[in-house]
């Protein structure tokens, strides 16, 4: 029987309210107050047990860090998923894009805008919605193993 997989997955929303859709802010001085907990110890990511990391994902290790260690090679794990495209995996060749729905491309005084109908045009950031998902598992065989994924649909306004 396979082992549970414990993943620590971080969510972020793709596309913010700023036209440009970047992520990005400060974090706030309540945040920084709450990284003050003394660090008393760090982990290195291929020391981590499913144990350790269930219960890093709990909370239950806020003084310990997991240490990504500088020029570290993991395995990385790739999903895309939604209503516009996906990630079709094969085993005889590369994982390939599938286009779900026909989707159009037009740079127009050199903004790129989207389309499914050839009438409608929004920028990207309109254009889309979903959530971009980064995880870490640790596998029997491969060990820790970075899951990077995104899960896309197409953004559809209230007066469509």
């Amino acid at each position: 029987m396979k082992k549970c997989l414990k993943y620590l997955f971080f969510t972020v929303a793709l596309f913010t309210t700023s036209y440009g859709g970047a992520i990005s802010k400060d974090i706030p001085a309540s945040y920084e107050k709450a990284f003050e907990i003394e660090i008393l110890d760090f982990i290195n990511v291929h020391d981590l047990t499913e144990d350790t990391l269930s219960d890093f994902i709990m909370g239950k290790m806020a003084s310990i860090a997991i240490e990504f260690p500088e020029n570290i090679q993991l395995p990385l794990e790739l999903f895309l998923e939604g209503d516009l495209i996906s990630l079709v995996k094969t085993e005889d060749s590369s994982p390939y894009i599938k286009f779900n729905k026909s989707i159009y491309l037009r740079n127009y005084n050199g903004n790129l805008y989207l389309s499914t109908n050839l009438k409608q045009w929004k920028p990207f950031e309109v254009f889309v919605t979903g959530k971009l998902q980064v995880g870490l598992s640790i596998k029997e065989v491969e060990g820790p193993v970075i899951t990077l994924g995104a899960e896309l649909h197409e953004r559809i306004s209230p007066t469509e």
